[in-house]
């Protein structure tokens, strides 16, 4: 039997390492599939199948796209519940010796979307990982593109259906499940029948309660924002931690540096509704069609921002039930609802926040959350995707926000050290013309 060509022989190097993905191949302006990816693309994409010489008697079936219109197929594909590994040409053809190098550099799974165009602004796309063992569960919760992170520990009498439960709270488009989870059958059919989620089997191996993996890298905290002291206590939640961290490390190629916050947060602090609870109240959709029109959420929702919506959305579907924590937030209501210029003045500022954002690494597009924003009283404000805060600048910008009356949620900086060190690149933007530009301020280090 005649050997594969070269580039073919590359080729199937590669997809023998993502051998549950859909292979997007880069060959000059295209990405190209073959064999059976090839075969699934074409009738799913309604592409033309082709054929390509690869060294055998028969040619390898084909298909492809345009380089710049891939978004727009992948999230054809992540909707019809397929994985996509994106593999890029790594150097320069034109200076390259022989076949030119390539490398897959990230892999896009339902849960792991981040594109803006992918996704629905005022709606979290989560991820969540589920460890069992025996029959207590830990369970991490994720939306890469925004930042947040939830873990919890299910340890009762009744667990599975608490599980169901919060897999019901979150509605994540992936599941990444340990292996004892996998062979519950009884309890993966239920799963199944109940949500839509795709479900990814993961290594064991990365299901640890190592603490020292996580403890250094994030802050952990209670549903109060009180720091929790040993983390190593939830080692339930660490295990789901752990595989859910590595995961999303794995398929999005970088470090989450956008996330410095979990919180670990006691189930019996929410009230606790199944699937069909939410279903016959209608929430937050239909339950003919599942659209948003006519559910509480649709009448509730006159919020200004895409993250004000996604919160709003979050308090439906989590419903307080500590008497404490209710008064809280009506006494926040109350403030707004009694001053006027107030309630004026934070609804103003907030139309020009900005939700999109542009971060080269990670690949992000929507505003995080979790992580800390700031923004000047001209509509300036200060992103960041990793790195530290500048408390000088923290402080001229936190002066300038109290001066409008705004809420002032803090600052955070992305320092970025230029080629002779001497300074710092802080990434922003700023409204002019009614245009989203974005802009570099230099600030003399040291």
């Amino acid at each position: 039997m005649a050997e594969f060509s070269p580039m073919m022989q590359r080729y199937l190097e590669t997809k023998e390492q993502y051998k549950d993905c859909i292979l997007f191949y880069r060959l000059g302006d295209f990405y190209e599939m073959f064999f059976d990816d090839a075969v699934t693309a074409s009738r799913e994409l309604e592409l033309t199948l082709t054929g390509k010489d690869c060294g055998q008697e028969e040619r390898a079936p084909m298909c492809g796209i345009p380089h710049h219109a891939a978004e727009i197929y992948i999230s054809r594909l992540i909707a019809k519940g397929y994985k996509v590994a994106i593999c890029e040409q790594l150097e320069d053809p034109k200076t390259a010796k022989g076949i030119v190098k390539r490398g897959v550099i990230r892999v896009v799974t339902p849960g792991t979307v981040v594109d803006s165009n992918m996704l629905e602004e005022r709606k979290n796309n989560f991820i969540m990982s589920i460890f069992k063992s025996g029959i207590y569960f830990g369970i991490s919760v994720c939306d890469i593109s925004t930042g947040e992170f939830y873990s919890a520990e299910i340890k009762d009498d009744q667990n599975f259906p608490l599980v169901l439960d919060e897999i019901a709270r979150y509605m994540p488009s992936e599941l990444v499940i340990n292996s004892m989870m996998s062979g519950c059958q009884e309890e993966m059919d239920k799963i199944k029948e109940r949500f839509d989620s795709y479900i990814t089997r993961f290594s064991d191996k990365s299901f640890t309660d190592d603490t020292e993996k996580i403890r250094y890298r994030f802050n952990f905290v209670d549903s109060n924002q009180k720091e929790i002291a040993n983390i190593a206590d939830k080692n339930l939640a660490v295990c789901s931690i752990n595989a859910l961290i590595e995961y999303i490390e794995q398929t999005q190629m970088t470090t989450l540096d956008h996330i410095n916050k979990i919180t670990v947060y006691n189930i019996s602090k929410y009230m606790s509704l199944d699937i069909n609870a939410r279903r016959n109240l209608e929430i937050t959709e239909k339950m003919r069609d599942k659209s948003k029109k006519g559910t509480l959420l649709w009448v509730l929702d006159k919020t200004s921002t895409s993250m004000g919506g996604r919160a709003l959305r979050r308090w439906l579907n989590d419903p307080l039930i500590d008497t404490a924590e209710i008064n809280r937030r009506l006494e926040s209501v109350k403030e707004l609802k009694d001053d006027v210029i107030l309630r004026g003045d934070v609804i103003e500022n907030l139309k020009k926040d900005y939700d999109y954002i542009f971060i080269d690494s990670p690949p992000l597009s929507r505003l995080n959350d979790a992580a800390i924003l700031a923004r000047y009283a001209d509509g300036t404000i200060i992103i960041t995707a990793s790195g530290g805060i500048d408390q000088q600048m923290a402080k001229v910008t936190r002066d300038k926000l109290e001066k409008v009356n705004a809420r002032v949620i803090g600052v955070i900086l992305n320092k970025f050290k230029s080629e002779d060190h001497k300074y710092y690149k802080y990434y922003g933007y700023y409204k002019d013309d009614k245009k989203h530009r974005l802009f570099f301020k230099r600030r003399k280090h040291g």
